[in-house]
């Protein structure tokens, strides 16, 4: 890994912990998002993970100039996310977001799904 790739992972996680902070935010001043959306809240390595898989798959380069390019797709991770988390809570119902963020079962299915249903095409 090199200095610039560290710098751009270093800067994505920054960002996406600052979206994370201001979806808290949100959550505490408006309960009723909590149910939906609390997930966030967990899930700031699966986010860089997806938007890693994001911009391979829309052949962004992983450099430091292009960070601006890969954090645009922030939205289109947690909605692969959201898809992600429905598949695995319809397979374990009684599985809680902290439990499955911990198993690493994200990558899995989401491996999985991309395989099956190409899901990056989907949600951009």
């Amino acid at each position: 890994m090199t200095g610039e790739m560290l710098l751009l992972s270093y800067n994505l996680f920054n960002k996406v912990e600052q979206l994370k902070n201001k979806k808290t935010l949100e959550i505490e001043n408006n309960p009723s998002l909590f149910e939906k959306e609390h997930f966030i809240l967990y899930s700031s390595y699966f986010i860089l993970f997806i938007l890693k898989k994001i911009a391979e798959k829309k052949e962004v380069k992983l450099e430091l100039k292009n960070e601006k390019e890969i954090i645009k797709y922030y939205s289109n991770a947690i909605d692969i996310l959201k898809y992600i988390l429905n598949i695995e809570k319809k397979n374990n119902p009684n599985s809680l977001y902290t439990t499955i963020f911990k198993l690493n079962r994200i990558k899995s299915v989401f491996d999985s799904e991309m395989i099956e249903k190409n899901i990056i095409e989907n949600y951009l």
